[in-house]
């Protein structure tokens, strides 16, 4: 994890549709690669980053520094979600 080099415009982007929980052929074609292609990079990642699992690469990409968080918008949510972010009860703020 320490000696991973820095990662590249493109690794940042993979890595920044990966931790957004983009299905692999949509974030594939996004990127302009094969599915094969992108699940190839995902691995090289993983690899550069020590992780076994997707979700260990996203941790250790954010732990280094290599995505930013991502803002939490009303536009962003799924679906069917509640886009306010107070308690409909007392008023206060709440994590959605």
């Amino acid at each position: 994890m320490g000696g991973a080099e820095a990662p590249t415009s493109d690794d940042r982007r993979l890595l920044s549709m990966l931790t957004a929980g983009v299905p692999d052929r949509t974030a594939a074609k996004h990127l302009g690669y094969s599915a094969r292609t992108y699940q190839r990079r995902i691995q090289e990642l993983m690899a550069r980053l020590g992780a076994e699992t997707r979700f260990q690469a996203g941790l250790q990409a954010a732990l280094l520094g290599w995505i930013d968080r991502p803002a939490t918008t009303a536009t962003s949510r799924r679906p069917g979600r509640r886009t306010d972010t107070r308690s409909r009860e007392t008023g206060t703020p709440v994590w959605l």
